[in-house]
């Protein structure tokens, strides 16, 4: 069997015809028939590549050129070369320590004469003395305005927590109220606790508005507290009428 077996095994293995069990197996029963001497492998002869005329002429002057020419001709040749003399090794000195420490500190001086003396943009430290003085300012307002407005909201928390709404309980904190400072009732107008305490009165009015079908006289009087109470702390909420 030739190598044109060999070809036409791959082939099949290639498209399909052959799995790749049987391919392996046909060419190793193959290989080991060439190995024992069973089939004989006929010596392919490749006709040489073709070579050019030029390339012939070339390689063979380049060649005459180095072979033709014996060893005594090229030693007397390079005899004739000048001579170079050799260039003696000039070693660098090293810097000396104390020329590097003056360039240290040479550098240094210069860094600090720049921080120091360069030149500021005018006004530059009066706008940063008065950025720091106004957020002084703010902060300070800021921290009054928490204090004074502590000294109502706690008086808020103190009467949500009794759940007490008898006029004499509501004219008590009236009278608190009133003993605070106009900036302390002031800081405390716009804050979370007093908006609860809004919410939870207009809560008891309707409350009491929907007890009016049992005992009208009594409901009206809950209203009618609830409204002065309302008005005598600065609560304003018109949703809160009498019918």
């Amino acid at each position: 069997m030739d190598s044109a077996t060999l070809r036409s095994l791959a082939r099949q293995y290639a498209t399909g015809i052959l799995n790749k069990e049987n391919y392996r197996k046909s060419r190793g029963e193959l290989i080991q028939k060439i190995v024992s001497g069973e089939i004989k492998v006929k010596a392919i002869d490749y006709l040489p590549p073709l070579v050019l005329e030029d390339d012939v002429t070339t390689e063979t002057v380049q060649r005459d050129r180095t072979e033709m020419r014996p060893p005594s001709e090229r030693a007397k040749s390079n005899e004739n070369l000048p001579v170079i003399p050799d260039q003696p090794i000039v070693s660098k000195k090293p810097m000396p320590m104390g020329m590097m420490l003056l360039g240290g500190g040479l550098v240094l001086i210069l860094i600090i004469g720049v921080v120091l003396f360069y030149p500021k943009p005018p006004g530059s430290e009066t706008d940063n003395l008065a950025e720091t003085s106004a957020n002084a300012t703010t902060e300070s307002s800021q921290a009054n305005s928490a204090a004074k407005a502590g000294m109502g909201e706690q008086l808020i928390a103190d009467f949500l927590n009794s759940k007490d709404w008898k006029k004499e309980n509501m004219d008590n904190f009236i009278a608190a109220w009133n003993a605070l400072e106009l900036e302390e009732r002031a800081a405390t107008a716009n804050t979370k606790r007093m908006q609860r305490l809004s919410s939870t009165i207009y809560k008891q009015f309707l409350e009491a508005k929907a007890l009016s079908g049992i005992n009208s006289e009594q409901a009206i009087d809950k209203q009618t507290n609830l409204i002065n109470f309302a008005s005598a702390i600065g609560i304003v909420d018109n949703r809160m009428t009498l019918d």
